[in-house]
């Protein structure tokens, strides 16, 4: 499947005023419309919340923050991919609030994470299932927590 004109934050990702990845790696998203991204807003950040700062407590912070470093996106990649230890061809669930999402591969969303989120941005999720794992994005800040329950 590939990213649709009519996905909200398409210009992200093929603007020649922002990025223009490969159309391999645009054919290669998975888009997640509204109802299934509020499903997993629901499970994996919040169940009523809009805001990724008011996430469940069930939850443990067993890594570090990292703090990203926009002048050096591969130093930031090098963290992520020493911090979350799984398959380059994992899949990874990207959320913008609670409305917007996409699945990439793991190695997708490393090569370009500086295009998935941006310092602005401040409600934004990545999702890895396979590790109970919910990394937040905001303030120029990744935190990575892990679950200690599945939720359904």
């Amino acid at each position: 499947m590939a990213i649709s004109q009519s996905f909200p934050l398409a210009w992200r990702f093929d603007d020649p005023a922002f990025a223009q990845l490969p159309r391999a790696i645009l054919d290669s998203f998975v888009e997640i419309g509204a109802p299934e991204a509020e499903a997993l807003w629901r499970r994996w950040v919040h169940p009523s919340e809009s805001h990724v700062a008011k996430m469940r407590a069930v939850v443990s912070r067993t890594y570090p923050t990292i703090r990203t470093d926009w002048d050096d996106a591969a130093a930031s990649r090098e963290q992520l991919r020493n911090l979350v230890r799984i398959g380059e061809t994992e899949v990874v669930a990207i959320l913008w609030g609670r409305r917007c999402g996409i699945r990439v591969q793991w190695w997708t969303f490393l090569e370009y994470w500086d295009d998935f989120f941006y310092p602005s941005d401040d409600n934004n999720a990545l999702i890895v299932e396979k590790l109970f794992l919910v990394g937040l994005y905001s303030e120029e800040c990744f935190s990575l927590y892990t679950q200690f329950e599945r939720r359904q």
